[in-house]
C-alpha cells in the first residue's frame, strides 16, 4: 500500500514539474530491493491543451444571457478540473477567451440590444474565462466595479493577432452591423 501512494505521490510531482515546463527524462525509480517503476511520458502531452481550447472555443454556443448558464457539461467539467495555472500559460488560451466572450457578446446583442456585466456572472467556471478576461485587460488592478460584455470588442480590435483572426472576424462584423441596427432603432 505504501509502495502504491508513493508512486501516486510522485507521478502526481512529475505532472507538476512537466507543467511549469522544466525538461524531465524518463525516470526509473527503486522503490524496494528489486522493485523499480519506469515513467515514460512526454512532458509536451501532459500539459498540452491548444487543441482542447481551441475545439471548446469554436464549439461554444451561447444559450442564456449568463455565461455560466452557456457552458455546455463537456466544457464545465473540463474548466472545473484542468490545473489553470497550467491552462493560463496556453498559446490559445487568449484565443479561447476572447473567443467565448465574443460569442457571448453578440448573444447578448441578438436577444436583448444591449451588453452585460461580466463581473457579475463570475459564478462556476465562468469566473476562471471572466477572471482570464481581467487579466488579459489589466492584469494589476481587479477592482472594477462593472466590466461589459462589450470590452471584449476593444480588447481584440487592440490586438493585432486577434483582429485579423480568421475565427474572430465574422464575429466582430457580425456585432458590427447588430450595433448599427440598435442605435438605429431596428430591434429586429
Amino acid at each position: 500500500m505504501g509502495k502504491i501512494i508513493l508512486y501516486c505521490v510522485l507521478s502526481f510531482n512529475l505532472i507538476i514539474i512537466s507543467c511549469n515546463h522544466h525538461k524531465i527524462e524518463n525516470k526509473k525509480l527503486k522503490l524496494g530491493e528489486h522493485e523499480k517503476v519506469e515513467f515514460n511520458y512526454s512532458p509536451s502531452a501532459i500539459c498540452n491543451y491548444d487543441s482542447l481550447l481551441f475545439k471548446y472555443a469554436l464549439s461554444f454556443e451561447p444559450r442564456s444571457i449568463s455565461l455560466q448558464k452557456s457552458i455546455n457539461s463537456e466544457l464545465d467539467t473540463f474548466l472545473n478540473n484542468v490545473d489553470t495555472i497550467c491552462l493560463k500559460k496556453q498559446k490559445k488560451f487568449e484565443f479561447f477567451v476572447c473567443c467565448i466572450l465574443l460569442k457571448q457578446y453578440k448573444h447578448h446583442l441578438e436577444c436583448c440590444h444591449q451588453g452585460y456585466d461580466l463581473l457579475s456572472m463570475r459564478e462556476g467556471s465562468s469566473s476562471l474565462i471572466i477572471n482570464g478576461f481581467l487579466h488579459m485587460i489589466n492584469p494589476r488592478d481587479f477592482n472594477l466595479e462593472m466590466l461589459n460584455s462589450g470590452a471584449i470588442v476593444d480588447y481584440i480590435q487592440n490586438q493585432k493577432d486577434l483582429k485579423n483572426n480568421t475565427v474572430l472576424e465574422p464575429y466582430l462584423k457580425k456585432i458590427e452591423e447588430i450595433n448599427k441596427r440598435i442605435i438605429r432603432g431596428d430591434f429586429k
